[in-house]
């Protein structure tokens, strides 16, 4: 078989990557009814330039399709670039991997910011480890997600895909898994999932038939946490189970409490009436208030034999224990109360 023939065309060609300031210069060779392209990328005038390699096609309307790789330097991050010009004036619209686009402009040198360059790609096994000292984000993913069918940010699939939709289309990440664990997060004395929302939902969970949301601590710790300044802190909800299942103690702690006591003084007992001040139950006559007289040990007091109620005070806004039989209520007793909002 006979070479083919190479014939180098006269000079050297220059195109700009507008909008962007850099210029491309390549040597064109013709190898059959092909042309090499061979040259740099002045990457705006850097002090070092970017090898360029591709070929031009002829193309059946008429263009030339130009396929060309950038190596940028340093780094050597490649780009591949696709333009396609016109026998006229030699230019024409140009896009490259990274999602750039423009207009391959030949001969000009108009100003303009360099082109970005790519984002290396992640290979499976890539671990990122922080300099020492260093304190900025390893791995920052922003997506401009205006629909609610938009594409997540991160799409992870751990095995087989689950066979319940995620209900969750515009998320961040969403994570897929049918017979495995989708997140799991540990931390030796922090947090290991944190959600955070100004009106949404911190972090939600649902399923068909297994388990929304799991916690789990193995020491001191709380499996299961959820905050809010005004809201809900957590919400368990369920059309025809169980809606919340505890296998243990519950308890109660915190500035406001749900259950507390409550113990009769001179400023808070009139007559056979005591009045209780809590911010769970000050004005909401409908809040549950259940009330259970208490005998703590070593105390003065004695049991109380007479039959008390609450009642909600429209007028001060408090909920009051009273006897039934309207005997006047001795000080220091003591009432367990537990409070449960509508």
């Amino acid at each position: 078989m006979g070479r083919r023939q190479q014939r180098a065309v006269p000079g050297s060609l220059h195109w700009q990557l507008q909008p962007h300031c850099n210029r491309v210069t390549v040597t064109v060779v013709q190898l059959g009814s092909v042309y090499t392209l061979d040259g740099t990328d002045d990457q705006c005038g850097a002090p070092q330039l970017a090898p360029v390699t591709g070929l031009a096609t002829p193309n059946p309307d008429g263009t030339i399709g130009l396929g060309l790789t950038i190596v940028t330097v340093p780094g050597g991050r490649p780009v591949h670039l696709d333009a396609r010009i016109t026998l006229g004036g030699l230019s024409g619209p140009w896009s490259d991997s990274a999602g750039n686009t423009g207009t391959f402009a030949f001969n000009a040198a108009a100003p303009g910011a360099s082109r970005p360059i790519p984002s290396p790609g992640a290979a499976w096994g890539t671990v990122v480890v922080a300099p020492p000292g260093d304190t900025s984000t390893g791995i920052s993913l922003t997506s401009d997600a205006p629909l609610a069918s938009s594409p997540p940010a991160v799409r992870v699939t751990w095995g087989a895909p689950a066979t319940v939709a995620t209900g969750a289309i515009d998320a961040g990440i969403i994570v897929s898994a049918r017979d495995h664990v989708g997140i799991a997060a540990t931390s030796d004395s922090s947090v290991g999932v944190f959600g955070q929302t100004l009106s949404g939902v911190g972090v939600g969970g649902t399923a068909a038939d297994g388990i929304g949301v799991l916690g789990r601590s193995s020491g001191a710790g709380i499996g299961v946490w959820g905050s809010s300044d005004s809201g809900i802190g957590v919400l368990a909800s369920s059309t025809a189970g169980t809606a919340l299942s505890i296998a243990g103690a519950i308890s109660v702690g915190g500035t406001t409490r749900a259950a507390f006591a409550h113990i009769t003084s001179a400023s808070n007992t009139t007559a056979h009436v005591t009045t209780i001040s809590h911010p769970l139950t000050n004005n909401d006559p409908t809040a549950l208030v259940f009330v259970t007289h208490a005998i703590p040990t070593g105390s003065p007091t004695g049991l109380d034999p007479r039959v008390s109620s609450v009642a909600y005070d429209a007028a001060a806004g408090r909920w009051r224990i009273l006897h039934d039989d309207f005997t006047a209520m001795p000080l220091g007793l003591q009432f367990n109360v537990l409070v449960i909002k509508q």
